[in-house]
């Protein structure tokens, strides 16, 4: 990730040097893992794998790879090869091919000119639907709207869901709060709202410092299935964290108009962090715990942007272990450092709670960040992940 990026700075030529003997011993550690005979033709010994040795070196000196690495180049002599495959007679070919070059480089240049006039002379294009009926809060666009509806309806909507309880009383402490005053706003099971299932969010992405957009459904029909994307927002007091977007709205409150979000919110899980999580790089999310299933407002200023995160499919899925951080600790002991079965963690869960209780399922999630390297850089930065 680090040799990838499109734009350094010191600090991150710092970091990646302190990650790459983690990377070499991982390596070597794998290599020497099974034995030759398992795998007798496998090797890292070749040149691609030592580069890594002296990365940061190269870049301080020529720049980011993007400007020298050989992925780029692996098609760039295909034009030069049908030219001298259809139009030389295979003698002297370097005339001949730079000359033929020359008269594909113009006609380009020229087709180029054309159809920028074209776009010049062309009538105003209208705007598409879908970003046409688009409302701005911030860097925040929503779309996609359904019709006013009371709030109650939202509620009734999805009364399966421990998610919606008792809407109108969290939404009038919500805005009560924005308001910052002592005046609580008139809110109801009658007060109208309007949904929305799109979301467009613009933010200066840390990795080149260019603005980039992420594009969000919250719908209970997307191609048939049930779409509710995810964020990363930044809460009350400042700390980041991951939530689930499970209805977007505005309402008009006292001639205001207020963009709300209702999600699920999954905090990262600090400690204790297991040796896989941490030998791996896994960012594990896991749900809070309150009496709304984890569920809060938010103000759409407060969406940093979009996210991709999976749930954990290679945790059991009967129960999950939740107690005070000493319970924790020893639970984590029993399982990764001593193996102990499943079956007697449940023994060890019934210890310390009721027998009758039955035990949660687990709901961790995996934030993926190794496909974006905005998102590789922010989690490093927010939640301190290279200790």
């Amino acid at each position: 990730m680090y040799a990838g990026l499109e734009l350094h700075t010191e600090e991150r030529l710092k970091s990646a040097e302190k990650n790459l003997p983690r990377f070499s011993a991982a390596t070597k550690l794998y290599n020497v893992s099974l034995s030759q005979a398992e795998r007798p033709n496998k090797s890292f010994n070749f040149p691609k794998d030592h580069t890594q040795q002296h990365t940061t070196t190269d870049i301080r000196a020529k720049g980011v790879t993007k400007n020298y690495n050989t992925k780029p180049s692996e098609r760039a002599h295909g034009l030069i090869k049908d030219i001298y495959a259809e139009r030389t007679n295979f003698k002297n070919v370097e005339e001949q091919l730079s000359r033929i070059e020359h008269q594909f480089v113009v006609g380009k240049f020229t087709r180029y000119q054309l159809d920028f006039l074209d776009e010049l002379l062309a009538p105003p294009v209208p705007p598409q639907e879908d970003e046409d009926d688009l409302r701005q809060f911030h860097h925040v666009y929503i779309g996609s709207h359904d019709d006013k509806i009371r709030l109650a309806s939202l509620r009734q909507e999805h009364a399966a869901e421990g998610t919606f309880d008792n809407l109108p009383t969290r939404l009038r402490a919500f805005i009560g709060a924005l308001l910052q005053g002592d005046h609580m706003p008139h809110i109801d099971a009658e007060t109208m709202i309007t949904p929305y299932k799109y979301m467009k969010i613009s933010y200066e992405s840390v990795e080149t410092w260019q603005v980039e957009v992420d594009r969000l459904r919250i719908t209970p029909d997307w191609y048939s299935k049930p779409r509710y994307d995810w964020v990363l927002f930044r809460g009350t007091t400042h700390k980041y964290h991951f939530g689930q977007l499970q209805s977007v709205f505005t309402c008009v409150i006292e001639g205001v108009m207020y963009p709300i979000a209702l999600v699920t919110v999954y905090d990262f899980v600090y400690a204790p962090r297991s040796r896989v999580d941490h030998e791996l790089g896994l960012v594990r999310i896991r749900r809070c715990q309150d009496q709304y299933a984890g569920s809060q407002f938010i103000h759409l200023g407060t969406i940093i942007r979009g996210a991709l995160v999976i749930k954990d499919y290679g945790l059991p899925s009967a129960y999950q272990y939740r107690g005070t951080a000493e319970e924790e600790e020893t639970y984590t002991l029993f399982k990764e450092v001593w193996g102990i079965t499943d079956r007697r963690l449940k023994a060890f869960w019934r210890k310390f709670h009721s027998r009758d209780k039955e035990l949660p399922p687990f709901d961790d999630r995996l934030v993926i960040d190794l496909v974006d390297a905005d998102m590789f850089l922010r989690l490093r930065e927010y939640f301190n992940l290279d200790t």
